[in-house]
């Protein structure tokens, strides 16, 4: 807990609030948090807005990836809901439904099969994008057990804050912690969390439906842990309606808010920049994607083509039907070119997400009777090139650093650790050729490994 730093932050976003509105903060009825709290840690790390800044102005061209294939994702969902909460969407077997129509839509949207694509307007249809990624359950847990791919906490606080006094204090982190009555994260590195919960504000119900905290964010450099990493979604808009008695947010029912969310956590910003009307043209920040129109402000509801605002001022105008405004879910329908480009650059080695596919096992049951040994790890490639890789088959314990060095012992690379992932990567490149060792330390023992580097 950091209650006096919390008591300080809470004291900036009021004032913030009272001399310049709602907008200093985030948009009026802004239903995705990410801006929100992106200025939220500027206030507190400065150094982050010359870093935002630079994803914004990234690259107004076409982006390409490498990436090859359609990875899948290890997705593990935390419910953290009171009983009331829990029973308004039908308990487990709810639950269950609504995670299966949750995996049906993002398995759909991030592989352009949305039949609702029919909707994209003819000057838009060319940048129609499949993004490639497929998510599926996680069905081996950290500690190498069975799992469903999802947990359910039962808690007695009615919602979570988004600034809070657990954690980082940003982003809903009270309900990342069992501590707090919420739910820990399983190994960020290795799986995507989502968290379901009843979101606050200053202890209210809030318009906020949905926040990621992806990889470039959650760092110590801006006081976010990396056990924070992952994704918030309001119960009332996780899955998608299938009866007209369910309990959702109106506009919200579909699970496009989980869609936007995610693709926040592969570095996609909104559409608008986040820059308060502001146009490219003009000092804007935009979303520093080539291919999706300029654009002032958010949308809501479903406008009606062409809708055309300061930054697009002709037809066919702006894009309100990205996945990365904030149209009602039934209006919106693509990602383009360009931002599939950038989600897919976050899954290729080196990119933030690289580690979500090197576990593949992690989306399967473990076998009975062949269970790892503990602390067991594999090092890849080997012969190496650009990389080498360290995996265990579940999370290890005790893990104190890791080193590689030459066969004199200098070291090459380090990593000390203070929390315990089963994925690390180590860059290569510019090594000269030969046999180097790889060198995990263990509070008990040492295990070394020679990797050759060609």
């Amino acid at each position: 807990m950091h209650t006096h730093r919390f008591q300080a932050r809470v004291a900036v976003l009021l004032i913030a609030y009272l001399l310049f509105g709602s907008s200093a903060i985030a948009q009026q009825g802004a239903k995705c948090g990410f801006d929100r709290t992106v200025r939220s840690v500027i206030q507190f790390y400065p150094v982050l807005a010359n870093n935002f800044n630079a994803l914004t102005i990234e690259s107004r061209a076409t982006a390409k990836t490498t990436l090859e294939g359609t990875p899948t994702v290890p997705v593990i969902f935390h419910f953290v809901l009171t009983q009331n909460q829990l029973n308004q969407i039908g308990g487990t077997e709810g639950i269950e439904q609504r995670i299966d129509s949750q995996l049906a839509v993002l398995n759909r949207d991030f592989n352009a099969q949305n039949a609702d694509a029919v909707n994209i307007p003819g000057a838009f249809q060319p940048l129609y994008g499949n993004a490639g990624i497929r998510f599926g359950l996680a069905h081996t847990a950290p500690d190498g057990a069975a799992s469903p791919g999802y947990e359910i906490t039962v808690t007695a606080k009615n919602g979570f804050n988004i600034e809070n006094e657990w954690g980082s204090g940003f982003g809903f982190s009270g309900a990342k912690y069992a501590a707090n009555d919420g739910a820990d994260a399983w190994d960020t590195e290795s799986y995507l969390n989502v968290w379901i919960i009843n979101p606050l504000e200053f202890g209210a119900a809030t318009n906020i439906l949905g926040l990621a905290v992806p990889p470039w964010l959650a760092t110590k450099e801006y006081g976010i842990d990396p056990v924070e990493k992952g994704l918030v979604i309001h119960y009332g808009a996780f899955g998608k309606r299938t009866a007209l008695t369910d309990h959702y947010v109106s506009g919200s029912d579909l699970g496009r808010t989980l869609v936007h969310e995610v693709a926040h956590y592969f570095s996609l910003l909104h559409t608008w920049g986040d820059d308060d009307g502001k146009c490219p043209s003009n000092g804007g920040k935009d979303d520093g994607i080539g291919d999706t129109p300029p654009q002032a402000y958010s949308s809501s509801g479903c406008p009606i083509f062409p809708k055309t605002d300061g930054c697009s001022k002709a037809a066919p105008g702006i894009m309100f039907m990205n996945f990365m405004d904030y149209s009602n879910d039934k209006c919106l329908l693509m990602f383009t070119h360009g931002q599939v480009a950038r989600m897919r650059g976050t899954l290729e080695p080196g990119g933030d997400t690289y580690a979500f596919t090197q576990q593949p096992w992690l989306l399967e049951y473990p076998r009975t009777g062949n269970n790892p040994i503990l602390n067991d790890f594999t090092v890849y490639p080997n012969p190496a090139d650009d990389r080498v890789n360290i995996v265990f088959h579940r999370q290890p314990q005790g893990l104190q650093s890791i080193f590689i060095t030459d066969m004199l012992g200098k070291v090459v690379a380090a990593r000390e650790f203070d929390h315990q992932s089963s994925f690390y990567t180590f860059e290569m490149a510019g090594l000269y050729s030969g046999i180097y060792l790889v060198v995990l330390n263990f509070n008990d023992k040492k295990e070394v490994r020679k990797v050759m580097v060609r």
